[in-house]
């Protein structure tokens, strides 16, 4: 069969992506790849994909970003693409253009298998366009044989809006490689040395990334035996203030803002997670993997990678008094306490973030899919 595969870039999920086309090539498919940036088509050419060059950017399907006639003339672009490539069925990644793909797939009677990825943008977009967002995703799901979850979280938050009937959701999750992820011995505490806590953050988003650093600042004056580091993205003026006044009076230290260095989870004994954006998700999971509790909000996907009070700790995010509660729980703990959870988490992810297992569910649902499609044909 012919499909077609239609991609955002994405940190978080892009290795799990590709082994899944790999997958389907091997089982026969030819497989037409569209995605958003073409960093990765070399290497996804290599595994037997045929990347699509085309002229045309992809555009979000939203009457604010562009233009009625516009709009017409992308989804008459898309159209031909489908019939030029004779286009069996469709499987689309992420939150952004691929709505459009969805849509005129759906329109051109191709059949289209949603996955929806983290951090629950797609219920998001939901939410603050519900008229917009609501007739284009019924149109999708009514038609669509399955909607794929990266998340529970996503699919929860979806599910409140009631444009996927129950029978049509299924929960398959996100996953990492356990081979190349593997568990790091706890760091050695010295005499004359600090528990080390790293927060991982983004500024000028929902998650109170000030309001968390602020909270932990405050238990350092009980618990004066910690460091903290801040691991950030989305610093710009207001933020970036903010970092230089913690640094100059040495309460915290700024660590950049590469969410794609696992390496530096190492040094650290328990770390923080408030969001799940931007490839944060994924770094978690390598936490995890790596032997180190986390603490993380309960309002993204990453509740899904602890178990609460045995590798880590889920705070609630709109209450202060929830996050001190669990940073002090944590801080209290031995150290050979907060390296048993450390091992926990790591029994965790081999039990339930193994991205083969994942992959493997993923493949066994697609052929079930795939075969109804055939014998209906």
């Amino acid at each position: 069969m012919n499909v077609g595969v239609f991609f955002e870039k994405s940190a978080d999920a892009y290795h799990q992506k590709k082994e899944f086309l790999s997958r389907l090539v091997n089982d026969g498919h030819r497989v037409f790849l569209y995605a958003l940036t073409r960093d990765y088509y070399p290497e996804l050419e290599e595994i037997g994909c045929i990347c699509i060059y085309s002229r045309f950017s992809p555009k979000t399907w939203s009457k604010n970003d562009i233009k009625k006639k516009d709009r017409r003339k992308i989804g008459a672009k898309y159209r031909s693409l489908f019939k030029m490539l004779n286009i069996d069925f469709i499987f689309t990644f992420g939150a952004l253009f691929t709505r459009t793909v969805a849509l005129e797939a759906t329109i051109s009677g191709i059949k289209v298998i949603p996955t929806i990825g983290e951090n629950g943008e797609e219920a998001s977009s939901l939410a603050n366009h519900s008229k917009i967002y609501r007739k284009v995703y019924n149109a999708i799901f009514d038609k669509a044989p399955v909607v794929f979850f990266e998340d529970k979280f996503s699919c929860d938050l979806m599910a409140n809006f009631g444009v996927i009937p129950q029978r049509k959701r299924i929960v398959l999750g996100a996953g990492i490689n356990l081979k190349e992820s593997v568990y790091e011995f706890y760091p050695e505490l010295l005499e004359g040395n600090k528990i080390k806590i790293l927060i991982v953050t983004v500024f000028e988003s929902l998650c109170d990334a000030q309001g968390v650093i602020e909270e932990t600042i405050k238990l350092k004056k009980v618990f004066g035996d910690f460091e903290v580091d801040i691991l950030a993205k989305g610093v710009k003026k207001t933020s970036k203030k903010f970092i230089e006044k913690g640094e100059k009076k040495g309460v915290f230290k700024y660590v950049g803002s590469d969410f794609s260095n696992k390496e530096i989870l190492k040094d650290y004994h328990g770390i923080i997670f408030t969001c799940s954006e931007y490839g944060s998700a994924n770094l978690a999971m390598e936490a995890v993997a790596m032997g180190r509790p986390i603490i993380v909000s309960e309002y993204c996907q990453l509740g899904e990678f602890v178990e609460d009070k045995k590798s880590g700790y889920i705070y609630k995010p709109i209450y202060k008094k929830s996050f001190q509660k669990k940073l002090i729980a944590f801080l209290q703990k031995s150290y050979e306490e907060k390296k048993m959870m450390g091992i926990q988490g790591r029994k965790f992810a081999e039990e339930m973030l193994d991205r083969n297992l994942i992959n493997n569910a993923y493949m066994y649902e697609m052929n079930r899919i795939i075969d109804i499609m055939l014998n209906q044909d």
